[in-house]
């Protein structure tokens, strides 16, 4: 499914079934139709790929490392745009991680030096930090988004958070040597 040499660091799942993957190595994200391992988009980044998500209405959110001002940004991609984006979304952050949504339709930014930014729908500040990792690269929601869990390759240790309260209820520590890169869940499978 994937070319050698790439490094896809997160996937997405659309309310279709197609599937997105973001790649650092390459800067580049992938879109795979329902059910298919052949891409039918191989689309070029303006830097390092790091976090995917879809929204509510199925638009692409893909974070990256900006190759020119060196910051993580987002941009947008309307269903069925291929490879144009529809915006930048104006959010600039020191390094990026993963990206997702809440039940009420804030984006949730990795910023790799600060910790989990929550942004209101068309805000570019945060309304709220949480913080406590050291290198905070992936998370995901548990049912009813009552948990974020947060996988922080720093600490190799993914932190179960209480949502939206922002407090560490748990830690997972990983394995002597390892480094948690991504953290998933098991969801509904899409129709």
């Amino acid at each position: 499914m994937y070319s050698p040499g790439g490094s896809p660091v997160a996937v997405a799942v659309g309310t279709d079934g197609s599937m997105y993957t973001s790649d650092y190595a390459n800067s580049r994200f992938t879109e795979y139709p329902p059910g298919s391992t052949t891409a039918s988009n191989v689309c070029a980044l303006p830097g390092n790929g790091e976090g995917v998500a879809l929204d509510a209405s199925n638009n692409l959110y893909v974070a990256f490392n900006s190759a020119q001002t060196g910051t993580g940004q987002i941009e947008t991609f309307a269903p069925g745009a291929g490879c144009t984006p529809t915006s930048n979304l104006g959010i600039n952050v020191g390094f990026a991680g993963g990206v997702t949504f809440d039940a009420s339709g804030n984006l949730l930014f990795e910023d790799q030096f600060v910790g989990v930014e929550v942004y209101p729908p068309g805000a570019t500040s945060p309304s709220q930090t949480i913080g406590g990792f050291s290198d905070p690269f992936s998370m995901a929601f548990g049912v009813l988004q009552r948990r974020l869990y947060v996988g922080d390759a720093g600490n190799n240790a993914v932190y179960n958070v209480a949502y939206p309260a922002g407090t560490v209820a748990a830690t997972i520590p990983g394995d002597s040597g390892g480094s948690f890169l991504g953290v998933a869940l098991d969801p509904a499978a899409p129709k």
